[in-house]
């Protein structure tokens, strides 16, 4: 019983499907995403925010490497 508590759970495999460029584009894609239970991560949401959503500063929207056909699917319209 010891052995299986001290068991480290296997990291989450992220995969980047696209840059996103619109805070408002990214809020759309987080909602499409959580309504398919979908796994994601945005990198960069926080810096673009702080700095005004500078045009320039991609948002990387990557999502759990075994939901990622499915996402693809779902997000075909943002490429």
């Amino acid at each position: 019983m010891k052995e299986k508590a001290m068991e480290k759970e296997k990291p989450i495999d992220f995969e980047h499907i696209l840059n996103v460029y619109k805070p408002l584009d990214v809020a759309l894609i987080k909602s499409i995403l959580e309504a398919n239970e979908i796994v994601y991560f945005v990198q960069g949401e926080q810096f673009s925010t702080l700095h005004g959503g500078l045009m320039g500063v991609p948002m990387r929207v990557l999502v759990r490497g075994d939901q990622k056909e499915i996402a693809l699917e779902l997000l075909k319209d943002f490429k």
